[in-house]
């Protein structure tokens, strides 16, 4: 019941990972010592250094401040996963897949001006538009579209957390 009830007053916030931020860094801005990097395997340590600057990461914080949980993308599939551990107060590590959601949409846009601008009012997904372009780059020509003409099409989101994650596939 312990568990649950400091539960509840928790925060998630999301983040950008800083130009040349390591990961060391990262644990003594949260007092958390890097004797944990002792306890990373070898073949977990080789992620550290691909966390990309400006990725966007996850904490979950308690009411105090202190980090509970925290996701850190290292490519688009896997994640680091900070967390503390109820048992002795300590960290722990771990390399997990990145859960998201997937939705497929259907978007019919009437050209009104260019497809970019036009798919961008119809949808309201700046990645949406433009994937869209470049999908369309080479394949058909922008300067015959007319006014009234349509284009339909079909396109796959990923969310996480309930905000857009990676690009939309066309399909």
């Amino acid at each position: 019941i312990v568990m649950v009830s400091s539960l509840f007053g928790a925060k998630v916030t999301h983040e950008q990972w800083g130009k040349g931020q390591t990961f060391s860094d990262y644990l003594t801005s949260h007092d958390i010592s890097v004797k944990l990097l002792d306890s990373i395997s070898k073949e977990d340590l080789k992620f550290l250094s691909e966390i990309q600057s400006y990725y966007t990461y996850y904490e979950l914080k308690n009411t105090e401040g202190e980090l509970l949980q925290t996701l850190i993308p290292i490519n688009d599939e896997m994640q680091i996963h900070l967390f503390k551990k109820q048992q002795d107060d300590a960290y722990g590590f771990d390399i997990i897949p990145i859960e998201y959601k997937e939705e497929e949409h259907f978007a019919k846009v009437t050209i009104q001006s260019n497809p970019y601008t036009d798919t961008m009012k119809t949808v309201n997904e700046k990645k949406v538009a433009e994937r869209l372009g470049t999908a369309l780059k080479g394949v058909i020509d922008a300067r015959k579209w007319r006014k009234g003409d349509e284009l339909s099409f079909i396109y796959t989101q990923k969310t996480r957390f309930g905000s857009l994650y990676l690009m939309p596939d066309i399909k």
